[in-house]
């Protein structure tokens, strides 16, 4: 068995155990502190000062607690909690913006928590329906691209564009060494470019 394949069972059991409430506590214990420095990045690279990255961090875990029942694995574990934490950010950045009225509104309202930076960067900005539509085939002209790369590479791509993670964070969260996760974007923005240099030239999301 490789070492991503170990990495994604032992993920795998600690979801049943705490959904089948087969000593939970313990294994909720063991994803917090696997993934909690990872989350406390997050926020620090956000603006957000070490103390109330924490508290961020642990809201974060709190909405895992909350939906872990009813996650049943359309994405990555982690890629599910990197957007529990990037709705926590959001809803921060909200309060502020409310709290300092005639403020600069730091981020615009996203209702759907399993939007990507990379739909962020292709998004249109115009409300032309033909360039909307335009925008929707080349999202999944990427979307398609990334579903043809190795599992580990595929998962490098998407903690570095939907959670902005460092390398050293991609590293942890997946129990690599930093080298072979910039082996792993490099090769990966490669073979996306080759794929979709013509259609979509811009691959920055990636970077």
């Amino acid at each position: 068995m490789t070492a991503s394949s170990n990495y994604e069972s032992e993920i795998d059991r600690q979801i049943c155990r705490i959904q089948a409430r087969v000593d939970s506590e313990q294994a909720f214990r063991q994803l917090f502190r696997r993934f909690y420095p990872a989350l406390i990045g997050f926020f620090v690279r956000r603006g957000f000062s070490e103390e109330e990255s924490r508290d961020l961090a642990q809201e974060s875990f709190i909405g895992v607690f909350r939906g872990i029942e009813r996650f049943r694995g359309q994405v990555r574990f982690e890629h599910w909690l990197f957007q529990i934490a990037a709705n926590v950010w959001r809803n921060e950045l909200r309060r502020r913006s409310t709290t300092k009225r005639g403020g600069k509104q730091l981020a615009p309202k996203i209702d759907d928590p399993s939007a990507e930076r990379v739909h962020d960067a292709t998004a249109s900005k115009s409300p032309n329906p033909l360039r909307a539509v335009l925008d929707q085939e080349r999202l999944t002209m990427v979307r398609s691209a990334m579903r043809g790369l190795p599992a580990q590479m595929r998962r490098c791509l998407l903690l570095r564009s939907t959670a902005e993670m460092s390398y050293r964070e991609i590293a942890e969260t997946l129990r690599l060494s930093v080298p072979t996760v910039k082996t792993h974007l490099a090769e990966g923005r490669r073979r996306l470019r080759l794929q979709l240099s013509e259609e979509f030239g811009d691959l920055s999301v990636f970077e």
